[in-house]
């Protein structure tokens, strides 16, 4: 067993080779140089020394990731086990259509729901024109109405295939995902496809009825009302057999604030003005050449008038006003929404 003299002179010995030590020797006999050498070389051994004891303690507390393969986990098992670990949970299928998981429920404006795009309705306004088409002015509703309500109500029509179209197309669309996604990310993905289907279905519609309204525009055709008789077809037919086709002067329009136009190619799409019922006017209504036109640039607000529409209706059928809420606003304006 080695005597305390002898553990003295090996400290003393190990003492005196470190205080000697010197890595980064240069052989230089300057004294100075001597010195910065071991320095250098203590603060190396100090710095290497505690790197090793941080490396020894990071690695012994470290966690080593264990794999684990679960099949088919139910949903809550996923969220407990998530919290756990880390995981990646790969789709049995990674196709899945929208329809599946999402539904688009559309809300239609009011008049498309409501009595005025019946037969009954249209009826009504088509037994007022027989009735007024020769003794009225060319601005009395009465010789418009009919035309008018049909135009609207194919309108609808076309919105609700538009629209029916639309969500065929988004219902049977692929959601193509191979990994399981957190429902925060799945929510935001699927909300930017809905607003996505929102802002293209009005374009596609607004696309179809400009081209209507170009082609008709381009073409120079002038509508049926456009001349001074549209007669209704018997009437007509009865009068003209075995005599030819003869073309009409166009409408001469003279409206209630004393402006006035002729119906020609020029001034088709421009001559237009409020309509009249029984010489007074039709708050919003916009009659004129190209009733297309004049319908774009109407609004509905007389039809939320309930006195106006028992005035219309000489019949035991009750037709329901519209809301005045969001009847004031132009056809063309409600067409872009």
């Amino acid at each position: 067993m080695p005597s305390k003299e002898d553990l003295r002179r090996l400290f003393n010995f190990l003492k005196s080779h470190l205080y000697r030590l010197n890595l980064f020797n240069t052989v230089s006999e300057d004294e100075i140089i001597i010195q910065n050498e071991r320095r250098s070389t203590r603060l190396y051994l100090v710095l290497l020394v505690t790197s090793m004891i941080i490396f020894l303690v990071y690695y012994s507390v470290a966690l080593y990731t264990e794999d684990g393969f679960i099949p088919s986990p139910s949903l809550d098992e996923y969220y407990r086990i998530q919290k756990e670990a880390s995981l990646q949970c790969p789709c049995t299928n990674i196709t899945l259509k929208y329809e599946v998981f999402a539904e688009i429920v559309p809300t239609y404006h009011q008049l498309c729901e409501s009595d005025f795009v019946s037969d009954e309705w249209i009826n009504r306004l088509f037994h007022l024109y027989e009735q007024s088409w020769n003794n009225s002015t060319p601005i009395d509703f009465r010789r418009i109405g009919v035309f008018q309500f049909q135009t609207l109500r194919s309108l609808c029509q076309l919105a609700g295939d538009t629209i029916n179209r639309g969500l065929q197309s988004f219902n049977y669309t692929d959601f193509v995902q191979s990994l399981l996604v957190s429902p925060d990310i799945f929510e935001v993905q699927i909300d930017s496809f809905i607003n996505e289907f929102i802002e293209e279905t009005p374009k596609t519609f607004l696309r179809a009825f400009n081209f209507m309204q170009d082609t008709t525009a381009q073409s120079l055709f002038m509508t049926g009302a456009s001349i001074t008789s549209v007669r209704p077809v018997r009437q007509y037919l009865s009068e003209t057999i075995g005599q030819g086709l003869v073309p009409y002067p166009g409408v001469n329009y003279t409206f209630t604030d004393n402006s006035t136009c002729v119906c020609s190619s020029s001034t088709a799409t421009t001559c237009m003005g409020l309509a009249t019922f029984d010489n007074n006017v039709l708050p919003g209504f916009q009659t004129g050449c190209y009733m297309l036109n004049a319908l774009m640039n109407s609004t509905l607000e007389a039809f939320d008038n309930e006195t106006f529409i028992n005035k219309l209706n000489n019949s035991s059928r009750s037709f329901q006003k519209l809301n005045s809420s969001n009847s004031h606003s132009k056809i063309e304006k409600l067409l872009s929404q």
